[in-house]
């Protein structure tokens, strides 16, 4: 059985009661593809109950109310959204509000601690660093000698200048 001839005899079988014909050559089809059968007769069990459930009344506009409604979902669906960072945070009680900021208070207390400390060790490297190449105590016992090199007279270098020239 081709797809097409499939199709409508399988539309058929939904609103009328199929003839001879048509039966045997839908259960020649069922014979050939067992996962189609399964699927039909899943389908018309669904339609069976369907049919026995009672028909409700509908409004007189109900029409008018589903367009309404599937236009508003329309509409709201292509819509761009204004959403800032913070709307998630909007439905949350005050308590969760409050522990909220607890934490974010406390993380960045934490994170200011840590770099507080961080510098702090960088700064006692420094000094570690610097006492190293500080002139050791010798050099220092003779300071005094060469602060009194400072303090020679500016003629005798003026002097020397012109001995040298």
């Amino acid at each position: 059985m081709q797809g097409s001839n499939q199709d409508e005899l399988l539309k058929a079988a939904l609103h009328r009661k199929l003839t001879p014909e048509e039966q045997g050559r839908l259960s020649a089809h069922f014979a050939d593809h067992p996962e189609a059968q399964m699927a039909w007769e899943e389908e018309m069990s669904l339609n069976q109950l369907l049919q026995r459930l009672p028909n409700v009344p509908v409004a007189s506009n109900f029409t008018s109310q589903v367009v309404r409604l599937a236009e508003r979902e329309r509409s709201t669906q292509s819509r761009p959204t204004d959403s800032t960072w913070w709307q998630p945070f909007a439905s949350f009680k005050w308590i969760q509000r409050i522990a909220l900021a607890t934490v974010l208070v406390s993380v960045g207390g934490f994170s200011y601690f840590q770099h507080e400390r961080r510098v702090r060790k960088e700064v006692a490297q420094s000094v570690v660093t610097v006492s190293k190449t500080l002139p050791t105590l010798e050099i220092l016992e003779n300071f005094e000698a060469i602060r009194r090199l400072n303090q020679v007279p500016q003629k005798v270098d003026v002097e020397l200048l012109a001995a040298l020239q």
